[in-house]
């Protein structure tokens, strides 16, 4: 995980051909989401700020690849669950995540900022996104009114890594608000290749010897007049695989152009 950004930096060098016409820089800012075992399906629900720039070059009008970094975070609490199961588990998350990606955008209109723009050329288009990428995340909780950082404590008695590969992918709209500068709003989810996003996953162990992680194990007692419901090899997470996470916001996009790239004039 640690030579994903040399990687991904790589693949984006190399799948960018000679002819391309414009370099872009954008920040975004937005909130983040989370969905799995704390939140299975309420898969829209976004709860905490998110932030990123990117570096992208256009191809042309419709093709371009970028190279993203961003940063938010995301929380879940069984207290606010609808069904009975996670009321009583009672278990709560919250982590930092922090991503780089490289991605192929497609606009579905001629779509190029900076340039004196031709009769088939469009000021607005809407565009979707696709990539490869690494997360890093850290989930903690509060117990007690003191803040444990999980994956330590091995709450269902084994290891994990605190990073992933990510596939990111979504659906966005961007407008040309005047010659270089543009703004766009986009929803993205990720899917991951870990169910450990939120410390949650499988089964209540059948051994812990740390007193701490048992308490943060099974945290059923605190709402359930003291008597905990984690018999050990019982259900403890939902058991249908990977997390995943979104991010959904604007970004402001400047437009660096080769002017001796374009020939719009007519032979």
């Amino acid at each position: 995980m640690r030579t994903i950004g040399v990687i991904l930096l790589i693949i984006f060098l190399n799948v960018v051909p000679s002819t391309a016409q414009t370099w872009e820089a954008e920040v975004f800012g937005g909130a983040s989401g989370y969905i799995g075992d704390i939140n299975p399906v309420r898969v829209y629900k976004v709860t905490d700020p998110a932030y990123g720039v990117a570096i992208k070059r256009n191809f042309d009008g419709f093709w371009s690849a970028s190279l993203n970094a961003i940063h938010g975070r995301i929380q879940g609490n069984d207290a606010d669950a609808n069904n009975q199961f996670q009321r009583n588990r009672n278990l709560s998350f919250f982590s930092t995540l922090t991503e780089v990606s490289a991605m192929v955008e497609f606009n579905f209109l001629n779509y190029l900022p900076g340039t004196e723009r031709p009769i088939n050329h469009h000021r607005v288009t809407p565009f979707l996104f696709l990539g490869v990428g690494g997360v890093f995340f850290s989930p903690r909780a509060i117990y007690q009114g003191k803040e444990y950082e999980l994956q330590t404590y091995e709450t269902e008695g084994s290891q994990y890594s605190l990073g992933s590969i990510t596939i990111p992918y979504g659906v966005g709209v961007r407008y040309n608000i005047k010659r270089n500068w543009s703004v766009s709003f986009k929803v993205g989810y990720r899917k991951t290749f870990t169910d450990y996003l939120d410390d949650v996953s499988g089964l209540y162990p059948v051994i812990l010897s740390n007193g701490k992680a048992i308490a943060l194990s099974d945290r059923s007692g605190e709402v359930n007049g003291g008597h905990n419901i984690g018999f050990p090899g019982t259900q403890r997470g939902d058991l249908s695989g990977s997390d995943a996470y979104m991010f959904a916001g604007f970004g402001i996009a400047y437009t660096f152009v080769n002017h001796r790239c374009f020939t719009f004039q007519k032979k």
